[in-house]
């Protein structure tokens, strides 16, 4: 992943290390980023292999489930 290096989603790379959080958006930063990730095998797969692991979690199941709680929990059964 190639993002910003600004919030959430600059967070999230930075924190998880599972991408290259650019700090600008100009098209030589960008541009060294892909090449990098290009010619280094091994960094696309530890980025991948982080990527997958941080957001393992984020499931749509997982998502809703603090929200249909909460309509459970205020909602009483007739």
């Amino acid at each position: 992943m190639i993002g910003r290096n600004w919030g959430a989603i600059g967070r999230q790379i930075t924190e998880t290390n599972c991408g290259i959080a650019l700090s600008s958006e100009a098209p030589e930063e960008v541009a060294a980023a892909l090449t990098m990730l290009a010619n280094d095998k091994a960094l696309r797969e530890q980025m991948g292999a982080n990527g997958a692991r941080a957001f393992a979690d984020h499931t749509p199941e997982n998502f809703a489930r603090p929200i249909v709680e909460a309509i459970n929990q205020t909602v009483k059964p007739r």
